[in-house]
């Protein structure tokens, strides 16, 4: 079978959450721009679904993206980002958003469990600030490897720095 999660909108996996809470299941958001699927993304992912009985992804938008990374990010559009991320099989829901604000995501769609890619990424006080107020448990459910994009992409000359140089270069500065 070739189940993929649907890519569905903020008011959508409102409806989606509500219907899967009067059925008193369990829902983790997890978050994270996935340029460049790697087997830490999938690791994460694997951890943030067995903390519930449901999972949604919020995958950030190109926009959100290249504003994260600077020129040169996505390298992949986010069409294809949350297509990758719907074929897992642990995935329920895909949410593709341009707001970076995840404290926002939280204070609206008040899921059980926030799953964050590693401490590094668990550091927003916002975040857990809002989670907390909304009953939402904050858990780190990965770690950074030598497979992660960031280093794999350093490894092509990739990095937000050599993006950067690149620029400057091409522009005389």
């Amino acid at each position: 079978m070739n189940r993929h999660a649907p890519i569905i909108t903020v008011e959508e996996a409102k409806h989606w959450m509500s219907r899967r809470r009067r059925r008193k299941m369990k829902i983790t958001l997890a978050d994270g721009d996935f340029d460049v699927m790697d087997v830490d993304h999938v690791t994460y992912l694997e951890a943030a679904a067995r903390l519930a009985d449901e999972l949604l992804v919020v995958v950030f938008s190109d926009q959100a993206v290249d504003y994260l990374y600077g020129k040169g990010r996505p390298l992949i559009p986010q069409a294809e980002r949350a297509k990758l991320v719907s074929a897992l099989g642990n995935v329920d829901r895909v949410l593709i958003t341009d707001n970076l604000d995840v404290a926002e995501l939280i204070q609206e769609l008040k899921p059980d469990y926030l799953a964050k890619f590693s401490e590094h990424h668990a550091d927003n006080e916002q975040e857990k600030d809002v989670a907390r107020a909304v009953g939402t448990q904050w858990v780190v459910c990965g770690q950074y490897t030598d497979n992660a994009c960031t280093a794999l992409l350093e490894k092509l000359g990739h990095s937000r720095l050599s993006i950067a140089e690149r620029e400057r270069e091409s522009q005389g500065e």
